[in-house]
């Protein structure tokens, strides 16, 4: 548990980050757990999912309204998964990953010395991006 409260945390400093910036609106940080049943399969698929996205005050691209960082936990068919990704929110791509890691592993035990640096990394991903220049800075 003190794992994901770290987790939490870290998102909760992207959050912050991307308020500071001064570039966003309607900044949403999420925790959202899943279960269910897939449709072709006999598997129940359980995951847990870290969120933070923020509309973008100005825009020049539909597709690019938004931007988004997540981290999710999944358990599926036996094996467990740790993925992290940045992405793009918009009118018709909806999500749209630009970077993405998964790791799988075969429990729980073996996935949680994990989590933090992949929180970790995945602040770092936050920072460069609002550092850099890919935020659209044109007017909608």
């Amino acid at each position: 548990m003190e794992a994901l409260a770290g987790v939490q945390v870290i998102l909760g400093d992207i959050h912050s980050a991307m308020e500071n910036s001064g570039r966003f609106i309607n900044i949403t940080n999420l925790l959202i757990p899943i279960s269910g049943q897939g449709a072709f399969e006999d598997s129940k698929r359980t995951s847990l999912s870290f969120f933070v996205e923020g509309d973008l005050k100005r825009w020049i691209d539909a597709n690019k309204k938004a931007t988004g960082f997540s981290l999710s936990i999944s358990h599926f068919e036996g094996k467990w998964s740790l993925e992290y990704e940045h992405g793009w929110g918009g009118q018709d791509v909806g999500w749209d990953p630009v970077v993405s890691f998964n790791s799988v592993y075969e429990s729980p035990r073996d996935l949680i010395p994990d989590l933090t640096a992949a929180a970790l990394k995945l602040q770092s991903m936050a920072l460069e991006f609002l550092s850099s220049h890919d935020v659209p800075s044109g007017r909608n």
